[in-house]
């Protein structure tokens, strides 16, 4: 028996995980202002609560994106030929230009192209869009002011507290930076992880990836080796040379091309 790992795309709303996530990500401050309340007793302590307040409210002001989209035909078509036995799957490979080595994606060009065009986009939500904009502002805004408060109002003791904490943020926060802390637990590592054990256990895993309500599909991961850059250049080329494939579903094998396109990732914020 197959072991299934679905990895949901981070395009929904917020849950309780999430707000459960969030917390313990500021699970030191939380514990610095109890700290503070209980040693001096004093109404400073919300400094260290304001990042968890305000991602709290990013998160509960989130700007909705766009998930994966299929039109009623394809849905339909690919449902029919399900349910004669056959996969009706035409694909198309498409080469990744940037990144390490060479990747090449295969799959329906209906689906492929969404994740270079529109899925994850956020949609235009006015509201959402101030307040985190007023969000980021108030990032921006907590430290100086937390450290003018801090000399100015503070005793000595609670300014070296304070002091020690913003140094304890600032080095975690360039840990993370080089570290690549950016990727830590989001879905594209979820996905790297699940192919990478997938291929470790072949034939005992099955990665599923649900990029919206109604549209959940099959990730396969397949790496090769090669001596050198040529030779591994080359190797992506003969992939990517058209190749007939068959199509089943209607009782009868047609031959489809299959051809390969060249892809750029759009860059964060494009």
């Amino acid at each position: 028996m197959k072991r299934v790992i679905c990895v949901e795309g981070d395009i929904g709303t917020v849950t309780l995980r999430t707000v459960v996530g969030i917390v313990m990500t500021e699970i030191t401050g939380v514990g610095v202002a109890v700290a503070v309340a209980v040693v001096w007793r004093t109404g400073w302590m919300v400094l260290w609560l304001v990042p968890l307040v305000l991602k709290l409210i990013s998160a509960m002001c989130s700007v909705p994106r766009e998930g994966l989209v299929l039109d009623d035909g394809d849905v339909v078509r690919d449902r029919a030929t399900a349910e004669k036995g056959g996969r009706g799957v035409v694909t198309k490979k498409f080469l990744i230009t940037s990144g390490h080595g060479f990747q090449i994606i295969e799959g329906p060009p209906r689906i492929v192209l969404q994740f270079f065009r529109h899925y994850g986009h956020p949609r235009r939500s006015r509201w959402n869009e101030i307040v985190q904009i007023a969000v980021v502002v108030a990032f921006g805004l907590n430290f100086p002011v937390g450290l003018v408060v801090s000399v100015m109002c503070m005793p000595l003791g609670l300014q070296c507290v304070w002091t020690g904490y913003v140094l304890y943020v600032t080095v975690v926060m360039y840990v993370s930076r080089y570290a690549h802390g950016q990727w830590w637990l989001t879905t594209e590592e979820r996905i790297a992880d699940a192919l990478v054990y997938a291929e470790e256990h072949p034939g005992e895993a099955m990665v599923l990836f649900k990029g919206g309500d109604d549209c959940t599909l099959t990730v396969e991961l397949t790496r090769t080796t090669h001596d050198s850059h040529g030779g591994a250049k080359e190797h992506a080329m003969q992939l990517l040379q058209p190749s007939p494939i068959v199509r089943q579903g209607t009782g009868d094998s047609q031959l489809e091309r299959s051809s390969g396109d060249k892809l750029v990732p759009q860059k964060e914020g494009s």
